[in-house]
């Protein structure tokens, strides 16, 4: 056997000695910061290594005091209280809220978040039972009112009680003030909360990157739409210039308001709308400048571009001038904003708009009037409007619904096509497009219609329900460009047997893509998305049809990185903000009692990091291991799920407002069940006479009423000592509480006893119970115990707090 060389030797006594250094160091650096973490024994340990123990001791302590104080048993009552008021509270709210903000709005926000996170569950039907409950809230009398203002508030003071109970608090909320609180709690707080997250989204908006909405060809140029008023235009030369509509728009001519019946399908009249006058919204440069334009369309020198805001803009001379129409819906004698969606110009004259709210609009003018046509049904949205080679016209919408007219828009007729839908009520339709016979609509769940009869006929194309397809647009030869949310995106080729295939393509992007559209000139497809993006296919559309290339896309314009990070980060860090300050709000205003800021601040934190990670779990369980809830229970699946979250964030709320209490009271933090024995057996006198020391002396310098957070520092940080010591201080009028909850001596200290004192605070009991003194022991204990009773009495009787001070 060959021995080792000396310097391998050498070599592996260092790596054995170093080895040795690591694990002992190691070794050493676990057991200082477990022993901190027992002990709250900082000596010796570096920065790094004290805050480690300092975070760990405040969690761990915050974790067993959250055992101790039953919080699973008060979680449970605030859920039970929020699923009871969550109705009536919903109702005040929105009754409340609809005042101010478009509810319908609100509504159709929470429907596209359940779509776009791929939660299987149908929101419709509850959010058809609230609007009922709003249309009916007018019905309700003083007792009634009552009644629901009590039912509304329960959930608050069920978190009261369970946050004072962190505190230890004992004292009481007066009634009135109570009352009071929770009013303006249920009236103010969800309208401070909006005007906090609006403007969190009006500044991320500032920085963000706007998302494009619409491609369009326009004659010789390429015309890109998009948020905040973006209008991008590629001349011949391939250039892409920033346009400024707004500079073009002329608001002092024929800038009016058309208002859109809510019981017929027509505009009111002048007088008709008299009733509105307050509260019209008129065509504005400020509201323009914060809209999205969607969509444009131009036949000759008419060019028509609509906004997410009801806006129509005009122009008849190829957009050297635009006037501004506004259109509103009226609703229960209320007025919303429509969001016009697509428009069509079949000729210079005739054009078809597809709004929201059932609004189908028909021009025969170049735009400059309007009339309303189609079925009235305020429960559908319309999403794009498109025509055949016949003439005919096509119009799809959520619901799945299809609309089509064959006399230029005068009448409508609606094609059932919901044998195709898995469920077609929560199934939408985004885009229509037809080249010669070929037609194609795409949707929700991965939805494609396509027909090549000029839409007589429809089959079904479904590629997958994971996909939420946004835009189609049919290419020639039959084929098509299908694209929607997170880079989904197909390419649809039919072979000579008439067969049609959609291909993936090779382009990979999390970003949703909005807009698509042929680029002829260049024989090339384009597409627009969010992000700024616009995209472009690498190789022709002939190459992909006639040679079998596979498709391949590139962006060629994109947002820059800064603005992509702070859309990212915005994403991210306001659902974290608006969070923080709901719990911040709530652990420095419910408790009653003097909660410090940074201890407020830091719970919320906790709470806010907690519930955000909850909630990414929570979604990822929805969007990939709840088939086998949604099975069994269906829609109904939709209150176990509730509850469970409703439940685990009353648990995080309250675990937040124990980090809270022990960040501002460090003293009551112990590990281990040896340090948590009954509080009441450790009554401390020293504490009581050292808090009647501090009023005395405070009274005596003129410094009036003392806070209660100096107190809880002479009593050592520690809450339940001090709420025990100033409780019996109290009763006995030693002490009394003025305004603010700060408190003052209650009688001179000439007339405190000391023997008073002991006796209030010590709990030690001297006198053997008449059962057991029967025997020779008991009795000679007895007698010891007395002579300690009467030398104690000697010794204090006469000694006041006055004398002990002086």
């Amino acid at each position: 056997m060959k021995e080792k060389e000396p310097n391998e030797n050498h070599r592996d006594d260092a790596a054995h000695q170093i080895k040795s250094v690591v694990e002992s160091s190691f070794k050493k650096v676990i057991e200082i910061i477990k022993k901190g973490i027992l002990s709250g024994d900082l000596t010796n340990t570096t920065a790094l290594q004290s805050a480690i123990i300092k975070t760990a001791r405040l969690i761990g302590a915050a974790a067993q005091r959250f055992l101790n104080d039953e919080a699973v048993l008060r979680a449970a009552s605030i859920s039970y209280s929020l699923i009871i008021s969550f109705v009536p509270s919903l109702v005040v709210v929105l009754l409340i809220g609809a005042r101010v903000i478009n509810t319908d709005e609100y509504f159709e926000l929470a429907k596209e978040m359940v779509r776009k996170n791929g939660i299987p569950i149908d929101i419709d039907p509850y959010i058809n039972v609230i609007k009922e409950l709003i249309r009916n809230a007018g019905a309700i009398g003083g007792v009634g009112l009552l009644i629901l203002m009590f039912t509304a508030t329960s959930v608050l003071r069920n978190v009261e009680n369970a946050l004072n109970r962190v505190w230890r608090v004992i004292n009481k909320r007066p009634f009135i003030q109570k009352i009071s609180g929770f009013l303006m709690v249920m009236i103010f707080g969800p309208l401070l909360l909006a005007i906090g997250i609006s403007y969190a989204q009006w500044l991320l908006g500032k920085f963000a990157s706007p998302d494009l909405e619409q491609i369009r060809f326009l004659d010789d140029r390429t015309v890109v739409l998009g948020q905040k008023y973006v209008y991008i235009e590629q001349d011949g030369q391939k250039r892409w210039r920033y346009s400024n509509i707004l500079d073009k728009i002329d608001f002092d001519y024929n800038n009016r308001t058309l208002i859109h019946s809510g019981t017929e399908n027509k505009f009111l009249t002048l007088e008709e709308s008299a009733v509105f006058t307050n509260k019209v919204q008129k065509p504005d440069l400020a509201t323009l400048s914060k809209t999205a334009f969607t969509d444009i369309a131009k036949k000759n020198q008419t060019i028509i571009i609509i906004t997410s805001d009801g806006t129509i803009l005009r122009s008849s001379d190829a957009g050297e001038i635009y006037y501004a129409t506004k259109i509103q819906r009226e609703q229960s004698n209320w007025l919303f904003n429509v969001r016009l969606n697509s428009v069509l110009m079949i000729t210079e004259k005739v054009g078809f708009i597809a709004g929201s709210g059932g609004v189908l609009l028909k021009t025969t003018d170049g735009g400059e009037d309007w009339s309303a046509v189609g079925p009235l049904n305020r429960e559908i949205d319309y999403k794009a409007v498109s025509n055949n080679s016949k003439g005919e016209i096509f119009v799809v919408g959520s619901s799945f619904t299809v609309l089509k007219s064959t006399d230029q828009g005068e009448t409508f007729e609606s094609i059932d096509l919901s044998s195709n839908a898995a469920d077609p009520l929560k199934t939408s339709l985004f885009s229509i497009s037809f080249n010669e016979n070929y037609g194609y609509i795409a949707g929700d769940f991965g939805t494609i219609m396509m027909t090549q009869n000029g839409g007589s006929t429809w089959v079904s194309k479904i590629i997958s329900r994971n996909y939420d397809f946004r835009s189609v647009f049919a290419l020639n030869s039959g084929a098509s460009i299908v694209a929607g949310d997170k880079g989904a995106l197909r390419i649809g080729i039919t072979d000579k047997e008439n067969r049609t295939s959609f291909i993936p393509v090779k382009f990979q992007t999390e970003s949703d893509i909005h807009g698509t559209a042929y680029n002829a000139e260049e024989d090339k497809i384009m597409l627009v998305g969010a992000n700024y993006n616009i995209i472009a296919s690498k190789n022709t559309l002939s190459d992909i049809l006639n040679s079998g290339k596979d498709p391949e896309f590139e962006i060629i314009q994109e947002s820059p990185f800064w603005r992509k990070l702070i859309s990212a980060l915005g994403n991210v860090i306001l659902p974290f903000a608006v969070i923080w300050l709901l719990f911040f709000l709530v652990y420095l205003i419910i408790p009653y009692t003097e909660v410090n800021t940074k201890a407020a601040a830091l719970g919320a934190a906790v709470t806010s990091t907690i519930w955000v990670v909850f909630l990414l779990g929570y979604k990822y369980y929805l969007t990939s291991f709840s088939v086998g809830t949604f099975a069994i229970y269906g829609t109904l699946a939709a209150i176990p799920l509730t509850l469970l979250m409703v439940y685990i964030s009353a648990l995080i709320m309250l675990f937040g407002a124990e980090v809270a209490f022990l960040y501002q009271y460090p003293g009551m933090m112990r590990i281990g069940k040896k340090h948590y024995h009954d509080i009441n057996a450790k009554k401390q006198i020293w504490l009581g006479l050292a808090v009647l020391y501090y009023l005395t002396t405070a009274f005596k310098k003129g410094h009036g009423a003392v806070k209660e957070a100096a107190l809880i520092r002479v009593c050592g940080n520690n809450q339940d000592e001090f709420t025990y010591i100033i409780h019996k201080f109290a009763e006995k009028k030693y002490v009394e509480k003025g305004e603010g909850g700060a408190w003052l001596l209650g009688r001179d200290p000439a007339t405190i006893n000391l023997l008073e004192v002991l006796e209030e605070l010590e709990t030690t009991d001297y006198h053997i119970p008449a059962i057991q003194d029967k025997n020779h022991f008991a009795a000679k204990t007895q007698k010891l115990f007395n002579l300690v009773l009467k030398s104690r009495s000697e010794i204090l009787h006469k000694v006041t707090l006055a004398d002990l001070i002086n």
